[in-house]
């Protein structure tokens, strides 16, 4: 009986991160189920196609909006900590400023984007492709944003489906009823899809806003300049994603890009549910950097890192046992990512084990410490990409991102108990002895 109250007491305490990762699950699953019927009804080549075009959208989303989420989450939640609403007009001149900074990135996408495609084997640099990428990119733009204003007046649950299931949902839907025979039909959906998705994620945003006196007025200047040491940060975060895909793609072939996007859709279950997890003590560490109580820093980061390890390493060692014949149901073809997928899984694996430790650096202010090991990662991906696909191929591009990304991790975990004094192997603030 008390170890029953016991465990009902832990998931209520755990609650809201529990629903996240169940939201986040249900995104995972709504992702690798495109991926599946496109590759099983279509082919390599047609889920090459459809990874190129949404994984550029996704990494310009990063250039326009990245490192704002986190400068959002950190100026915004102040009005929540409060008991009062956020400014609708600073909420207003947020959402025109991030269009204006889209649509700049829309034209050059105009002017570059047929150079892009043009590297890769029956590249496609028609109007329609770019008009859906520019369209899909704008839609990941602004979810994200969104999502990061509803996670701020904690909106945890609600803030995942804007984010992750209000494009993937209906395109998925379309595909299994068969509406849905090519792959152009496809990226239209979720164009579509991705426009219904700004228009709610906005409504709803602006729902907790209030044009009274007593509303916080947030700099535009002030949040803007937070997120800047923190885009770059972002950008690298997410350019291993991207630019493996595009090497994969350019060197070897658009098949082959479809293989290895399907390893990284799978894989891609894991930091998932990480940043759900984070996503929900983010705000919390947050506010216990604002009031200097690095204990309590210690131990958010701790049951973060906790709660992440005992609910992802079950998983990956479920992935890695049924790897094979998950990818050969989706078709013969996509054998040949295997290794490459179990190499993603352990990296993964590294990667949990070692914590939110970016995340407190970068609420913490050391966005210099990050901006340096970002700088410094981008600089290996750019070479070893390359090099690493034309002698291993996709093996080798799961390689550079798993080794990357765990090197980096590892690097922030001992820099965060060097500067702070908190280990969040132990949970346990070492005060002046390490600071």
């Amino acid at each position: 009986m008390a170890q029953s109250k016991k465990l009902i007491d832990y998931l209520n305490s755990h609650r809201a991160s529990l629903m996240s990762i169940g939201v986040r699950g249900l995104t995972v699953l709504a992702g690798f189920a495109i991926a599946f019927l496109i590759g099983n009804q279509l082919g390599p080549s047609a889920l090459g196609t459809y990874a190129l075009i949404t994984q550029t959208a996704m990494f310009l989303s990063i250039i326009a909006v990245g490192g704002l989420d986190l400068a959002v989450v950190k100026h915004y939640s102040v009005a929540r900590t409060r008991g009062i609403k956020p400014s609708r007009i600073s909420a207003g001149r947020l959402l025109v400023a991030v269009l204006a900074v889209c649509g700049l990135i829309a034209a050059l996408l105009s002017w570059l984007g047929p150079l892009y495609f043009a590297q890769f084997d029956g590249g496609n640099t028609d109007a329609f492709s770019l008009t859906i990428l520019a369209l899909i990119f704008l839609s990941r733009a602004f979810t994200r944003l969104t999502s990061s204003f509803l996670r701020s007046q904690h909106h945890y649950v609600f803030s995942q489906i804007v984010e992750g299931l209000l494009i993937p949902l209906p395109v998925l839907a379309l595909i299994a009823m068969g509406w849905l025979q090519s792959v152009e039909a496809v990226l239209l959906a979720t164009a579509i899809a991705g426009l219904a998705a700004i228009a709610i994620g906005i409504l709803s945003s602006l729902r907790d806003t209030s044009t009274d006196n007593t509303a916080l007025v947030v700099s535009l200047k002030a949040t803007f300049e937070a997120s800047l040491p923190l885009l770059v940060v972002a950008i690298v975060k997410n350019f291993g994603d991207w630019y493996g895909l595009s090497i994969v793609g350019s060197q070897l072939s658009v098949a082959d890009a479809g293989l290895y996007r399907l390893a990284t859709q799978i894989a891609s279950a894991i930091p998932i549910i990480t940043i759900g997890i984070f996503g929900v003590y983010s705000p919390k560490i947050g506010s216990a950097l604002s009031e200097e109580d690095f204990e309590e820093v210690a131990r958010l980061g701790h049951a973060a890192t906790k709660l992440s390890v005992v609910l992802v390493i079950p998983l990956i060692t479920v992935l890695a046992v049924l790897a094979k014949p998950l990818l050969s149901a989706v078709g013969t073809e996509f054998v040949g990512a295997n290794s490459a997928l179990l190499i993603l899984l352990a990296g993964q694996a590294i990667y949990v084990a070692t914590g939110p430790s970016g995340l407190i650096l970068a609420l913490s202010g050391n966005q210099r410490i990050n901006l340096i090991f970002a700088c410094m990662a981008m600089a290996v991906m750019l070479i070893a990409f390359p090099m690493a696909v034309a002698q291993l191929g996709i093996i080798g591009a799961a390689m550079v991102l798993s080794i990357v990304t765990v090197v980096q991790n590892v690097a922030y975990l001992m820099v965060v108990r060097r500067t702070l004094g908190i280990d969040l192997i132990s949970g346990r603030y070492e005060g002046q002895k390490a600071r």
